[in-house]
């Protein structure tokens, strides 16, 4: 009975100022509801490959490469084909591994149906074995057993035949060359796994790749998952992991000063700590899982800051009812109560927020967030009960903590010490302005970062450039000269130029000995022909480039100005680099960034000898790009079966920097959120105030004070908390910021009045919200105030 008069007077508190208590459960709704978000997309990152039934016995092997003492790469899942099979030869407690890598982008086909396909992979007959993914079609301890065998992934077969039971025991055709026979299909990966796949070839095809390199000195491009008989093994494994490369690989490399050290990393923790972006997703994770407390805080402030203010009118009720008997326990009892049944109506709003916000947060992380299922989730259950507690028990204890100290006779009389106690409340306001202050800094600077790193130079002219991929096309075919020849031909077509790799998002590195040196040193090495400088806008900077009519260039080196510095060299120019033998050093490149600007410009070495083909074909146009690639489809038609595939260099930069844009637009959302949950309770508290002084203004009114003097009376007071609020999160802004730009090789130098901004911004629309409610005070008639005194 006590609770049902309880929920009808929380109805009725709610109802009697219908404005103050809308803001009051919006606010709360909304910071619960970005909570709840921010925690959904948290839980699906820790979430990545936790489905397998065998996970806790699974490690990926990780290599750490040393150079001369140094470290120049840590963590590397890629290394020799052979480290699988001769650990579980020779080493303890592991019973499978699976060895897995990349095909690069493949053109499948199977009759008159043809498509490029990318996240095509070798794996070892084991894979099934180690991992959980199911097997639609097909047997798993044989469909990738035989050379030469492929698993379609569930999309891939349907874009070829119509239907997965069709596909088993059908030939398709790679890249125009070779036949695979379908031995079974695959589901699709799900979202939260970092084993992409969309078809899985034998591994044991490229025993006859001449290309492959099988042996310890092989191309470092394989993946080795271990299976352990126990998890508890690990310790122990690498405790043998030393002795085992020293045998294998670092016995001979230690005349060369360089090592390479194995690790065993378990798959749960892959995604968050081992790939070659986890730092910076833990570091963003962090920052949201901060500013979803710093939200939620917002949120309460708001809450403590309305109910505090609104029981100033409840103040006689509570005179009333100790007079009539009730004890502070009892009234105690009854605001946590009232604070409970408010909390379930903010979370009642906020699922409604959650589920219609979903599409537009999907866009924000470009993630697929399973809402339903994940609402109900055990540990999602538990953040929102945890949230209950804290701002039902929390706002509850707070208000009773506050109305014990009230007299019976400070009730009655309307003289409350505490409502002119206004410290605590001051503190809260500045505790939002300090939040909110601190966040718009941060997403301002960090927006600028990632603009700067969009348009920053790279050395490259990115503009007007197009890429079409040459997938199964060798230079030895004469397939890509004759392409490249007939694209030259057309009048929209400035220059174009063959490339082994895209140098924007990193190159090849490989083993060189140069001139002076007594160790190898590993370099990015690229292949283009003799147009690249032009295609590419780059500047040589000393020496020759690569001509067609001078041959004896062809053998020759071009190398960057960082290489150069890095050997000492003042000019570079007819130096000796060897690698399968001499090669003389023709010219020296300008610098320019090969990939993102998150790492510093590397050492380079650029040949006109590409090893297995060039890949890609840059064309550099004039205009009309939409008229060119229709000329340049119908060429490429006329000259090959594959099916035409193109995209522009400066979409291929762009996308380097997806996740920070990602990033920065969530926290622009969740800033704008945090500055409009603390102006609503500005507007909130200012509305409560002029409620209270409306006599006072209608007096003043009389007496002759204009409307700008009450908006000045009525605002005064918060310049000084925004004031103090600014100094307080400009230190701390500042230090946040610095911690995230470390990742950045290159960045934006901060300047004094980024960080002012934020405040300044604060301050006018907090003028603007209490100026938008004041003036309406104000122009009322101090007739109506003052009739009934």
């Amino acid at each position: 009975m006590f609770f049902i008069h309880y929920i009808k007077v929380a109805g009725r508190i709610l109802f009697r100022n219908k404005l103050i208590s809308g803001i009051n459960l919006l606010s709360l709704s909304a910071g619960i509801a970005a909570v709840l978000l921010i925690a959904l997309y948290i839980q699906s990152e820790n979430q990545y490959d936790t489905f397998h039934k065998k996970g806790d016995r699974i490690f990926r092997a990780g290599f750490t490469f040393w150079e001369q003492g140094k470290v120049y790469d840590r963590g590397i899942p890629d290394f020799s084909p052979l480290f699988g099979p001769d650990a579980k030869a020779e080493l303890s407690g592991i019973e499978d591994f699976c060895r897995m890598a990349g095909s690069g982008e493949r053109y499948i086909g199977y009759g008159d149906r043809s498509f490029k396909i990318e996240g095509m992979h070798y794996a070892d007959s084991s894979f099934f074995n180690l991992f959980s993914f199911r097997l639609l079609e097909g047997h798993p301890s044989s469909a990738l057993k035989a050379p030469n065998t492929i698993v379609l992934g569930k999309t891939t077969a349907v874009k070829l035949f119509g239907d997965i039971q069709k596909a088993v025991g059908k030939t398709v055709l790679l890249n125009g060359k070779k036949d695979f026979l379908v031995t079974g299909v695959i589901e699709d990966a799900p979202s939260n796994t970092d084993i992409r796949y969309t078809a899985l070839l034998s591994f044991s095809t490229l025993s006859s790749d001449p290309d492959a390199f099988m042996s310890w000195r092989g191309g470092y491009r394989y993946t080795t998952y271990l299976l352990l008989n126990k998890p508890e093994n690990a310790a122990a494994l690498e405790k043998e992991l030393p002795a085992f490369m020293w045998r294998h690989i670092n016995k001979s490399d230690a005349s060369d000063g360089s090592k390479t050290e194995a690790s065993l990393q378990p798959l749960k923790d892959i995604h968050l700590k081992f790939n070659y972006n986890s730092e910076t997703l833990s570091r963003n994770l962090t920052i949201f899982s901060s500013v979803a407390i710093l939200i939620l805080i917002i949120a309460c402030v708001n809450y403590i800051n309305f109910s505090t203010a609104q029981s100033f009118t409840r103040i006689k009720e509570i005179g009333i009812r100790r007079v009539l008997g009730a004890d502070k326990n009892h009234l105690s009892f009854r605001w946590l109560t009232e604070s409970a049944i408010t909390t379930c109506m903010a979370f009642g709003i906020a699922l409604i927020l959650i589920l219609s916000l979903t599409p537009v947060f999907t866009r924000l992380t470009g993630k697929e967030l399973s809402i339903a299922g994940e609402l109900f989730n055990g540990k999602l259950l538990l953040i929102a009960g945890i949230v209950f507690i804290v701002i039902s028990a929390g706002a509850g204890a707070y208000l009773s903590f506050y109305l014990r100290k009230v007299t019976i006779r400070s009730t009655l009389t309307g003289t409350s010490t505490s409502e002119k106690k206004g410290s605590t409340g001051k503190t809260l306001i500045v505790l939002q302005f300090i939040i909110s202050i601190a966040l718009i800094t941060c997403t301002f600077i960090i927006y600028e970062q990632v603009s700067f790193i969009k348009s920053h130079p790279t050395g490259i002219d990115r503009e007007n450039v197009f890429l079409v991929p040459l997938a199964g096309n060798n230079k030895q075919d004469d397939l890509t000269s004759r392409i490249k020849r007939d694209v030259l031909s057309l009048s929209l077509v400035k220059t174009a130029s063959a490339v082994s790799e895209i140098p924007a998002s990193g190159i090849t590195m490989n083993g060189f000995l140069a001139e002076g040196q007594s160790q190898s040193m590993m370099i990015h090495q690229l292949d283009a022909d003799e147009d690249l400088l032009k295609t590419f806008g780059l500047k040589l900077n000393s020496g020759d480039w690569f001509s067609k009519a001078l041959r004896t260039k062809e053998d020759g080196y071009v190398i960057n100005e960082t290489l150069a510095k890095q050997l000492g060299w003042q000019n570079g120019v007819g130096k000796i680099i060897e690698r399968d033998g001499p090669h003389r050093v023709i010219g020296v490149v300008k610098d320019f960034n090969f990939t993102s600007l998150h790492d510093r410009i590397e050492p380079l070495i650029i040949t006109n000898k590409p090893w297995g083909g060039y890949q890609y074909l840059a064309v550099r146009y004039t205009s009309n790009p939409s008229l060119l690639i229709k000329q340049i489809k119908s060429i490429w038609e006329a000259t090959s079966d594959l099916p035409f595939d193109y995209w522009f260099l400066d979409a291929e930069f762009d996308s380097m920097y997806k996740s920070e844009q990602q990033f920065t637009r969530l926290l622009i959302g969740f800033s704008i959120l945090s500055i409009v949950l603390s102006l609503s309770g500005v507007f909130g508290l200012v509305s409560l105030s002029i409620q209270k002084r409306i006599k006072e203004i209608g007096i003043r009114k009389v007496l002759g004070a204009s409307v700008a003097d009450i908006v000045r009376l009525a605002s005064s007071g918060f310049f000084a908390l925004i004031a103090l609020a600014s100094l307080i999160a400009i230190p701390l802004s500042a230090y946040l910021v610095n911690k995230w730009l470390q990742d950045f090789a290159y960045r934006i130098e901060l300047q004094w009045w980024m960080f002012g901004l934020a405040g300044a911004v604060v301050l006018l629309v907090t003028l603007l919200t209490i100026s938008a409610r004041v003036i309406k005070a104000a122009l009322t008639n101090p007739v109506e105030v003052l009739r009934n005194e």
